[in-house]
């Protein structure tokens, strides 16, 4: 019963940690996808350039 109940304690404490993981992860994606997001930004920007020289030619 005494093991029965630690590992409660630890399961929640995990689930706890576990809950603060993800919003340390959400966070985290969301900053790579804002520079992600950026440079794709960026390359489609130049894809477009391209493609219009390349239309004049």
């Amino acid at each position: 019963m005494v093991a029965l109940h630690i590992d409660r304690d630890r399961a929640h404490a995990g689930h706890k940690l576990d809950l603060r993981c993800v919003r340390c992860i959400a966070r985290q994606a969301r900053q790579v996808l804002h520079l992600v997001h950026r440079e794709v930004r960026i390359l489609v920007w130049m894809l477009l350039a391209l493609i219009k020289g390349s239309r004049r030619w």
